[in-house]
C-alpha cells in the first residue's frame, strides 16, 4: 500500500471516485477538479467526506478567512468567507433519491452553527435542485480558467454580495455606435487585395482550443514589426519566455498597418488611417493595444470552449483591457457563443456591427458557412466612455 492512500484499500478509493462522485465528476471540465482515488484518500483521512453509495459531499472547515473570487485567473473579490465557515467544494447527487435525502440531511447538518458556501458545477440542475431544498440561497458566480462555471450557493450567517463595477457582468454585448460600414468595406477591400496579392498569409493561432487547426490571424498592432508575430508575450508560456527571454518585445504598429493608410484621400476618412479612425468614429477614447484580424475558416471551423484568463491585463476597470470584435467578412452560420451561467448566450455577428466579448468567460465560435470568417479585434484600455457604448 502507498502513502498517498492513507491506509485505504485501493479498491474502496476507485469505488468511491467513480460510484460517489460520479455526477460532479462527469459535469467538471477542469481535469484538476476531478474527485480520483488519491484526492478521495486525502479527504477520507481529514474525514472531509460524507458519502453514500451513488452520491458524496466533499467539504473543508476553513482555518482563515478571505475573498472568493468571481473568476480563478483574477483577483476580483464577490463574497467574503471567514474562519470557521464551511466550503462544500464537491457535491455529487445519487440516482438514488432516498441517497439525496440523506445528502440533504447532511447539508443542512453542515449549516447547523456555520456559514456553508457551496460551490455547484452549474451545469448540475440536480445539485442547484438540492441546494434550494436545503435553503441554500444563490449568491454568485465563479468561472475557471478551464471554462467551468459554478455557481456559489450560501446558508447560514449573512453574506452580502461585495459591490461589483456592473460592466463585470457584460459577456457578449453590441456596441452602440454610429454607422460604420463605409469603414468595414474598405478595409475589407484593402485586406482582401492583400490576399489576393499573397502579400499576407494568416498565421496558426497558438490556443490550445484551435480544432483542426481552424483559427489564424494577421497583427496590425502587435508586440514586433512583423505582422506575422500574433503573440501577447505575457501570456504565453514559460517555456516559450525562456527561449524568448533575450528579445525585445514592446506595442507598435506592424509594418502590415502602412496598407491602411488612405494616402490618396480615396476612402473619405477623417483619420489617415481607417483602422484608427474607426476607432475615433465610434467614441474610443484610449490608444489601442494589439490590433488583429481572426480568421475562422469556413466549413465547421471551430474554437472550443475556452477562457482567456492567461492575460493579466483583461478586465472592464480603467486601464483593463476590453476585447472589441469588428466583423469584416462574416455569413450568417457564423455563431459565436459566451457562457454567463449553465446558459450561454448565442449571437450572429453582422458586418458593420461592433461587439464587446468578456474573454474571461468561457466562449466558443463555430463557422458552419461555407466562407471564412474574419473579424477585426482590437483590444482597448477601458474607459468610462467605452463602457457606455455597451451600458444597456
Amino acid at each position: 500500500m502507498k502513502d498517498w492512500q492513507h491506509g485505504f484499500e485501493l479498491e474502496r478509493l476507485v469505488e468511491i471516485q467513480d460510484n460517489s462522485f460520479h455526477t460532479y465528476n462527469s459535469k467538471v471540465l477542469n481535469p484538476f477538479l476531478v474527485m480520483k482515488k488519491n484526492r478521495v484518500a486525502e479527504a477520507l483521512h481529514k474525514e472531509e467526506l460524507i458519502l453514500t453509495e451513488g452520491g458524496g459531499i466533499h467539504f473543508v472547515r476553513l482555518k482563515s478567512g478571505g475573498p472568493l473570487s468571481m473568476f480563478t485567473g483574477y483577483k476580483i473579490p464577490v463574497l467574503k468567507k471567514k474562519a470557521g465557515d464551511v466550503i462544500v467544494k464537491r457535491l455529487s447527487p445519487s440516482p438514488v433519491e432516498s441517497e439525496n435525502v440523506e445528502l440533504r440531511e447532511h447539508l443542512n447538518r453542515l449549516a447547523e452553527g456555520a456559514a456553508v458556501f457551496l460551490f455547484i458545477c452549474d451545469d448540475c440542475e440536480q445539485s442547484k435542485e438540492m441546494a434550494m431544498a436545503c435553503g441554500f440561497e444563490f449568491k454568485a458566480r465563479q468561472f475557471n480558467t478551464f471554462a467551468d462555471v459554478f455557481s456559489i450557493w450560501h446558508k447560514g450567517s449573512e453574506r452580502k454580495v461585495l459591490p461589483l463595477n456592473p460592466a463585470q457582468f457584460f459577456t457578449l454585448e453590441k456596441a452602440t455606435v454610429p454607422p460604420i460600414a463605409s469603414f468595414i468595406v474598405n478595409i475589407k477591400e484593402i485586406l482582401l487585395k492583400l490576399e489576393r496579392d499573397k502579400v499576407v498569409d494568416f498565421t496558426n493561432h497558438y490556443s490550445n482550443y484551435n480544432e483542426g487547426n481552424s483559427w489564424s490571424a494577421i497583427s496590425l498592432r502587435g508586440y514586433t514589426e512583423d505582422w506575422r508575430f500574433i503573440e501577447k508575450p505575457d501570456e504565453m508560456p514559460k517555456k516559450w519566455k525562456a527561449e524568448n527571454k533575450n528579445n525585445s518585445f514592446w506595442l507598435q504598429d506592424t509594418n502590415l498597418m502602412d496598407h491602411f493608410y488612405d494616402v490618396d484621400g480615396r476612402f473619405s476618412c477623417e483619420n489617415d488611417n481607417l483602422v484608427y479612425g474607426l476607432l475615433e468614429h465610434i467614441g474610443v477614447d484610449s490608444k489601442p493595444h494589439r490590433i488583429r484580424f481572426m480568421k475562422l475558416r469556413g466549413g465547421e471551423g471551430t474554437l472550443g470552449r475556452h477562457t482567456d484568463q492567461v492575460c493579466p491585463d483583461t478586465g472592464v476597470e480603467d486601464g483593463d483591457l476590453m476585447r472589441l470584435h469588428f466583423p469584416i467578412i462574416s455569413n450568417e452560420r457564423v455563431k459565436f457563443k459566451c457562457w454567463h451561467s449553465k446558459e450561454y448566450k448565442e449571437v450572429v455577428m453582422r458586418e458593420g456591427e461592433c461587439w464587446y466579448l468578456d474573454t474571461r468567460k468561457p466562449h466558443e465560435a463555430i463557422n458552419g458557412g461555407d466562407s471564412d470568417r474574419v473579424h477585426l479585434v482590437i483590444d482597448v484600455p477601458a474607459t468610462v466612455r467605452i463602457r457606455s457604448l455597451f451600458d444597456e
